[in-house]
């Protein structure tokens, strides 16, 4: 028997600000993403200003969230250090026009257009899914009490 771990699909989006970057990015976890580790090493305190989670079973829809999300800002987007023409998932700071309700408004339309299957957490529950490691599983054992559809 295999002791290898199986590495879920990402199922979570999310829209935020990270050091004055904008960017929409897709996680399995919002605590290990924007807790004590990643994005707020250092005493950092960048918040998600959207999160989105899809039904069980469509984690496709979260990966087409995005690469929409890369093709509607590719122009935007700094590009990677060794090959020009491969985008990252940050919003060059130049353009400050583009901000995360920009990003959000772009981003619903298309999640509606494309009928993908994918809800938004409830803002008064972001802060609880960056704090609390296991509040993810309420999520996604109750969505309708913890989301709104897009």
């Amino acid at each position: 028997m295999s002791t290898k771990k199986i590495r879920l699909p990402a199922d979570l989006a999310y829209i935020a600000d990270i050091h004055n970057k904008r960017k929409a990015g897709k996680t399995r976890s919002f605590s290990r993403r924007f807790g004590r580790s990643q994005y707020n090493q250092g005493g950092f305190d960048n918040k998600i200003s959207d999160a989105y989670i899809c039904e069980k079973g469509y984690e496709s829809d979260i990966r087409r969230f995005e690469k929409v999300y890369k093709r509607e800002y590719y122009d935007f987007l700094i590009r990677n250090k060794l090959n020009y023409k491969q985008a990252t998932e940050w919003i060059d700071p130049l353009h400050s026009h583009i901000s995360c309700e920009h990003i959000r408004d772009t981003m619903e339309t298309v999640i509606r257009k494309e009928k993908l299957r994918i809800r938004k957490i409830k803002k008064e529950h972001l802060e609880r899914l960056v704090d609390d490691p296991k509040f993810i599983y309420f999520i996604r054992n109750d969505p309708d009490k913890y989301t709104d559809p897009v």
